[in-house]
């Protein structure tokens, strides 16, 4: 019997604007993305009822240990 690596639950507070500027895009970029692919590098936000979104709290080198 094999174990998977489980990867440890990311909390989703980051808003768009912080995860962009992380990754070094503009906001409109992740927007982009979302609404043409439905994620941003695999990344997919949950909806608030406000209609904004809010990303898991992840940074660019975590995306690169996956």
């Amino acid at each position: 019997m094999t174990q998977q690596k489980q990867s440890p639950k990311a909390s989703y507070n980051t808003p768009t604007s912080e995860l962009a500027r992380r990754f070094g895009v503009k906001s409109d970029t992740v927007r982009r993305n979302l609404c043409v692919r439905g994620h941003y590098l695999g990344l997919q936000p949950i909806k608030m009822s406000n209609g904004r979104n809010l990303w898991p709290d992840i940074y660019p080198e975590q995306l690169i240990e996956k």
